[in-house]
């Protein structure tokens, strides 16, 4: 009897050892969080929940515990793999055979697989490609569709985001203002011609500043959480890991958050664009995000803008420019070209730059025209003493 007893007892204390280790069990998550290793996790943004095959957005996303960095890279979906080899047997049972495509895209990949499989296994397949062609190690996915999306920002309450854009037929709100779900998508999709992709990426830069500061607003509720995971159209992230990313994103600060395409370049086949990546460049790239350093001089990005009149010459000063590590973003015409100076303005505030282009150029009146989320940190406006000084 006393020896039941005890094996009742040992049983019971086993019991509730076990149940207290998954209780206290950390996510995949919070475990890399814990040991401060770095987390990579991969996004993909469809057209609509009933046609899966429109494939949007691929953006990888790379946090470092250790410096509190948020890095996205936007991947084309129109990125070149390298050659894939798919060996099949001839009804003959002879040797198999290679068939080689040159022209194999991600979104290609993705298509085919879903015209072969289901949803769920086209994207693992496009994770899995990903992870090989860039030889990196992505554990975590999430995909969301324009329905999924605009769910998840309405059940966050919106979004304070300052749209700095004029009214325009594409965006006819702008300034300081809580934006719903459907703007919000409407925000991250504007491109305005004058800036283009990098335009466009300071604006996912501003939205996902404007995520953090509303998760930091008030502490992470359990439920949303799981309400949150529940629009998203496939992920193998839990409550447990959303809840620790959003305790986590207490850490980050605007500085911290960077948004960038990989490198690369534009190619073109049969009248169709494809980016090319630049193997070399984007292997630079996620070593410095995995040492966690920021190796680049601080970059100044510059917008020339031509008041003289004469063809060729901003393009001239941006060739100029660049050589001397000068990030130029836009070319384009000053509202007129009657400018008899050349004006060199500081938009951003940062000190020097402006005084650093005029020395460049060894021309210009560098002057303090500083706006709030400037795109650029300096305009330069071409006058006629430029022109007389490159002439010469």
């Amino acid at each position: 009897m006393v020896k039941k007893r005890i094996i009742v007892i040992v049983f019971l204390l086993l019991a509730l050892i076990i149940s207290g280790l998954i209780i206290t069990k950390r996510s995949p998550v919070e475990r890399r969080l814990k040991r401060k290793e770095e987390i990579f996790f991969l996004l993909l943004t469809l057209e609509k929940r009933e046609e899966p095959k429109s494939l949007k957005d691929i953006l990888l996303i790379n946090y470092q515990p250790d410096s509190k960095r948020l890095t996205l890279v936007a991947i084309p979906p129109q990125t070149l793999i390298s050659r894939h080899r798919n060996f099949n047997k001839r009804k003959t049972g002879q040797a198999k055979r290679a068939v080689i495509s040159d022209k194999r895209t991600l979104k290609n990949l993705y298509r085919q697989n879903l015209q072969r499989n289901n949803f769920h296994k086209s994207c693992l397949t496009l994770k899995s490609a990903m992870e090989e062609f860039l030889s990196l190690e992505i554990p975590f996915y999430l995909v969301f569709d324009e329905e999924g999306f605009i769910k998840v920002v309405d059940l966050l309450g919106g979004m304070e985001v300052e749209v700095d854009q004029p009214s325009t037929t594409e965006l006819p709100w702008w300034g300081e203002e809580r934006l719903s779900g459907e703007k919000s998508l409407a925000y991250l999709e504007f491109e305005e011609l004058r800036f283009g992709e990098f335009g466009k990426f300071s604006r996912w830069q501003r939205f996902i500043w404007a995520l953090i500061q509303s998760l930091n607003s008030s502490s992470p509720d359990p439920k949303l959480m799981r309400e949150l995971l529940k629009n998203s159209s496939l992920t193998n992230l839990k409550a447990k890991d959303i809840l620790a990313l959003a305790q986590e994103a207490k850490n980050i600060r605007e500085a911290g958050i960077k948004v960038e395409k990989i490198p690369g370049k534009t190619i073109y086949r049969d009248w169709m664009s494809y980016w090319q990546v630049d193997t070399l460049a984007a292997t630079r790239l996620f070593r410095e995000l995995d040492r966690g350093l920021e190796k680049k001089e601080e970059i100044i990005r510059v917008e020339i803008l031509n008041g003289c009149g004469r063809a060729g010459i901003a393009f001239q000063l941006a060739r100029d420019l660049r050589k001397e590590g000068l990030d130029v973003v836009n070319i384009g015409n000053a509202r007129n070209f009657k400018y008899q100076k050349t004006l060199i303005l500081n938009r951003s505030g940062k000190k020097g730059t402006a005084k650093r282009i005029s020395e460049i150029m060894d021309c210009g009146e560098p002057q303090d025209s500083i706006e709030k989320k400037a795109l650029v940190d300096v305009t330069v406006i071409i006058g006629k003493d430029y022109l007389e000084h490159y002439l010469q």
